[in-house]
């Protein structure tokens, strides 16, 4: 348990000096072998940080992402993603630290360290990748889980169309209209009563 981190700075400041030896006989290529020399010093610096606090029992608990905040994205050198590629630039060298690797992965204390540091994980699956290092099932990224989807609602049914309007047709137009004018208004209030026709002394 207590010498994770002493290992693992033997062995990538091994592979160090032989980026540096290749970047040496190969200087159209040092520019690119200086950033990834700069990419695994910060590697080795935060590796130590977490074993460090792992050990002294201090280590936060990983966290959720937050939803509903952009992430920034810096803008970083892309690196080859293809596998065994830095074994493929430098020889035979780099694969000899490539077993180092993969013999300190194979321990359990490694498995205890990932298990309370998956953040961990994030720093070793490239340096695995590019040594050729086949990554054990405690390093490798969780499964992405399935987008969980809202019940599609049916679509409400369209409410009936209203009544068409009623039309009146011209005959019963006129028997309404004879009818209301035989009948007397409605009698108003304070005015004599409606003569009947039938009384009249002049009919």
């Amino acid at each position: 348990m207590n010498d994770l981190a002493p290992r693992f700075t033997h062995i990538i400041g091994g592979l160090l000096v032989a980026i540096a030896h290749f970047a040496h006989r190969h200087r159209a290529r040092a520019p690119f072998f200086g950033l990834l020399t700069g990419r695994l010093l910060r590697l080795n610096t935060r590796l130590a940080g977490l074993l460090a606090r792992w050990r002294a029992g201090t280590l936060p608990r990983p966290r959720a992402p937050r939803p509903g905040r952009p992430s920034v994205r810096r803008e970083r050198p892309r690196y080859p993603t293809r596998h065994a590629w830095l074994v493929v630039e430098v020889g035979h060298t780099a694969a000899v630290y490539g077993l180092y690797i993969e013999q300190v992965l194979a321990e359990p204390a490694f498995a205890e360290f990932i298990a309370a540091a998956p953040q961990a994980g994030r720093l070793l699956r490239p340096l695995c990748r590019m040594l050729g290092v086949v990554a054990p099932p405690c390093l490798r990224p969780p499964a992405a889980r399935p987008a969980v989807r809202p019940p599609v609602q049916p679509p409400s049914p369209a409410p009936p169309p209203p009544p068409p309007p009623s039309r009146a047709t011209p005959r019963q137009t006129r028997r309404v209209t004879r009818h209301s004018l035989r009948d007397p208004p409605p009698p108003m209030a304070n005015s004599p009563p409606w003569p009947n026709a039938a009384a009249s002394p002049n009919r």
